[in-house]
């Protein structure tokens, strides 16, 4: 059944219908049913779910191969449903952007505020810019661009991020040759999340590899800034903890004890800002 919505926009309006049906369960038993989200909805829309067409949608059932869908009318009605300001199941700049889950942010913003009538932290304009660090390891070498934007609100920053990998060596990927660039490379990935700046002045930011909406996860957290954050001047200096896994014990739990340290080094990551006219480093083999 043809809509007006992407298929990233009717995944985020079944993520939300179930999370309602789930905090409604919470609230008042198990006995709270999807005919009950039905009836709410009508309530607010005047527009009616025949049957379990509703509980369907929102499980995404699959039948002869394709997920059950509805018409645009109804679709229209969830949206103008869990918008609305008595429910507050979505925020219409999410449908915008489907990736950014602006609810989530601006719950975790408001839950981090010092009290209730103190000011949201705001990230500074001097933290927006491209920064680029090498990160090196025994088994791998990363060439990190990084892109950092602020949100049009201003409540929080878009992370983006290119990574191309090489085999572990000293020398700059912006520095090799054809040929060595083609000898050494090994993959190129791509990541996309989102940060808050917290009242501490410590910038978390929740990652996924791109472009799918369940890549793999990752995280970054400030560890300073140089100039500091609130300085009349752009940073130039972004010094990143960056983790994914917890470094597994093996079997050898004294030698996990010894070398744990220096993996953590391997996770501070000293990004630098990039100028306008620097050269960013070469395209990866395709």
């Amino acid at each position: 059944m043809r809509t007006s919505f992407s298929a990233t926009q009717l995944k985020l309006l079944r993520e939300r219908l179930r999370a309602y049906h789930a905090a409604e369960c919470a609230k008042w038993g198990q006995s709270y049913s999807w005919r009950n989200v039905s009836e709410a909805i009508f309530a607010y829309t005047d527009v009616e779910f025949r049957g379990d067409s509703l509980r369907q949608f929102a499980e995404g059932q699959i039948s002869r191969g394709n997920r059950r869908g509805i018409g645009e009318q109804r679709i229209q009605a969830i949206v103008a449903f869990l918008t609305h300001p008595h429910i507050k199941a979505l925020l219409p700049e999410e449908l915008e952007e489907p990736m950014i889950p602006y609810q989530i942010i601006n719950h975790l913003i408001e839950y981090l505020r010092e009290g209730e009538h103190t000011p949201v932290s705001m990230p500074p304009r001097a933290l927006e810019g491209a920064y680029r660090v090498l990160s090196r390891s025994e088994e791998e070498l990363l060439d990190i661009n990084l892109e950092l934007t602020l949100s049009n609100d201003r409540r929080f920053v878009h992370f983006e991020e290119a990574v191309d990998v090489y085999r572990a060596g000293d020398e700059d990927p912006a520095n090799f040759s054809p040929a060595k660039r083609k000898h050494d490379f090994r993959k190129h990935y791509e990541g996309r999340g989102w940060g808050v700046l917290t009242p501490e002045e410590t910038i978390i930011a929740f990652m996924k590899r791109a472009p799918s909406m369940f890549g793999v996860n990752y995280y970054y957290a400030t560890l300073g800034t140089a100039p500091e954050m609130f300085s009349d001047s752009e940073i130039q200096i972004l010094a990143l903890f960056a983790y994914d896994y917890p470094h597994p014990v093996g079997v050898d739990q004294a030698e996990w004890t010894e070398k744990l340290p220096a993996k953590v080094l391997d996770c501070v990551r000293m990004f630098r800002r990039q100028s306008a006219s620097s050269n960013a480093s070469p395209a990866a083999p395709k």
